[in-house]
């Protein structure tokens, strides 16, 4: 009882909240108003000092649990049981209400910040970008050295787990697995805490990704208590996945590794829509584990530059490769000047993001080749089946999303250089059952998903 009790602490708290900012918005009336709406005022304080307490109480149980962070939850529950108090206080003294409802309000907000903390983990509402490698808008930068870790990494060498490992942990797991909070008794923000474990016993076994809870538990089925993170939170991508994967099979290197060596871990550039990057929540699944990226030469920083002034994301996949992620997507505009510096990139861009932009058939053909390319979403652009004539410039290209664009049933043939395609995405083209037939003859290894422009479902081809 008293554990149901505790659990509903995140439910109980926010009734406080919600009457204490009527009071405090109630507070700021001119005088002749506020004398009108008093009765409504006292009202609101006083239930704020009532359910308070209720929170309060059902916060001191949950905290007791051992779960949250010692001194981090004990700054929490004294504000919090100071926000009541103010607010009794102000339902007992007339004379006094509207300075201690306003003192009431701040002590709130910092009540509240600290228990989004714990709730969420640290940096939660001022994330800081680190260091880290960095492949996606909302990717964290790398976490504190963990204990094995160099004080540098030399340019034959890169490390898997501070940058492709750790912001996969900081952004899904560390939300309940850190130092703020210990679901399980578990924290995932430290190579001395992954290694410890939790309650349950060891997460992490060395080369073997199915006996490590840490890996094995994502591909549970959602509803399984088991499974991670729990539904209604952010699951990982597949390519998260994927890292995680190699990662531990590799032995789950905690420090630098050389770049040449096979057991590398590259973080795979993130989808941004769920099209070309579905989220992963338990189906039982082999994941796929992709290849880590090949050491390129070192890009042109004047390029790189001059292509993040025109609002475009360009950052390394991982630490030391030098290959490239290329985002367009928040570019002012696409025109030949943009493509020109695009293509000035293509030794080194592994992935190219123009979902959404002005991109026409002549510009796209306007791009020389790009040897290491495996991933291009050419997604809401005005590409056609023309644009798609000179695919042998894209070698490697794995995976292709041409969602919303202009081609047809010619795809089968257009795509015919692409022999390392594996994945491509059709959803709201003119594809036909006829032209997805004839993919299928072409590239029978070709995953296809699509629908037709009348919103029925082309099908699928494996």
């Amino acid at each position: 009882m008293l554990d149901f009790m505790a659990r509903l602490h995140p439910l109980v708290v926010h009734l406080p909240i919600g009457l204490l900012l009527f009071a405090f918005l109630m507070s700021l009336l001119p005088s002749g108003q506020r004398e009108r709406v008093a009765p409504a005022l006292v009202l609101a304080v006083a239930l704020t000092a009532v359910s308070a307490l209720a929170a309060c109480l059902s916060g001191y149980l949950l905290r007791t649990g051992g779960e949250y962070d010692e001194v981090l939850s004990l700054r929490h529950q004294w504000l919090g049981i100071a926000t009541g108090a103010v607010s009794f206080a102000a339902w007992v003294w007339p004379s006094g209400r509207r300075p201690l409802v306003w003192l009431s309000t701040g002590l709130m907000v910092v009540a509240g910040h600290l228990g989004g903390t714990l709730t969420h983990g640290e940096g939660y509402l001022f994330p800081s970008s680190g260091d880290g490698a960095v492949v996606a808008q909302d990717t964290a930068g790398s976490a504190e050295p963990p204990l094995s870790s160099a004080a540098s990494v030399g340019p034959s060498m890169v490390h898997p787990y501070r940058d492709a490992v750790t912001p996969i942990l900081r952004d899904k797991c560390e939300g309940c697995h850190s130092a703020a909070k210990r679901k399980g008794g578990l924290r995932l923000d430290g190579e001395a805490w992954i290694r410890k474990g939790g309650r349950n016993g060891k997460v992490l076994i060395s080369g073997d990704p199915s006996g490590s809870p840490l890996y094995a538990h994502l591909l549970r089925p959602l509803d399984d208590d088991l499974h991670m993170p729990p539904k209604g939170k952010r699951q990982l991508m597949r390519a998260e996945i994927a890292v995680i994967h190699r990662w531990v099979e590799a032995g789950a290197p905690f420090g630098p590794v050389p770049a040449s060596d096979t057991v590398v871990v590259g973080r795979e550039p993130l989808s941004e829509d769920a099209d070309a990057g579905e989220a992963v929540a338990g189906e039982g699944m082999e994941v796929s584990v992709p290849p880590p990226p090949p050491v390129l030469p070192k890009p042109d920083t004047g390029v790189v530059e001059a292509l993040r002034r025109r609002g475009a994301i360009v950052q390394e996949v991982m630490t030391g490769s030098h290959g490239l992620y290329v985002s367009l997507i928040h570019a002012a505009a696409v025109d030949d000047s943009l493509m020109h510096l695009v293509g000035r990139l293509s030794e080194q861009t592994l992935e190219l993001r123009a979902g959404g932009m002005d991109l026409t058939d002549p510009r796209f053909l306007s791009l020389p080749a790009f040897p290491h390319l495996r991933r291009l979403d050419l997604s809401r652009t005005r590409v056609t089946d023309g644009g798609l004539l000179r695919m042998e410039r894209f070698p490697e290209l794995e995976v292709l999303n041409l969602y919303g664009t202009g081609v047809g049933d010619g795809i089968a043939e257009t795509l015919r250089p692409c022999g390392r395609l594996r994945r491509l995405y059709l959803w709201r083209t003119a594809v036909t059952e006829t032209g997805l037939r004839r993919l299928r003859m072409v590239h029978p290894a070709v995953q296809a998903d699509g629908v037709g422009p009348a919103g029925g479902v082309v099908g699928e081809s494996r």
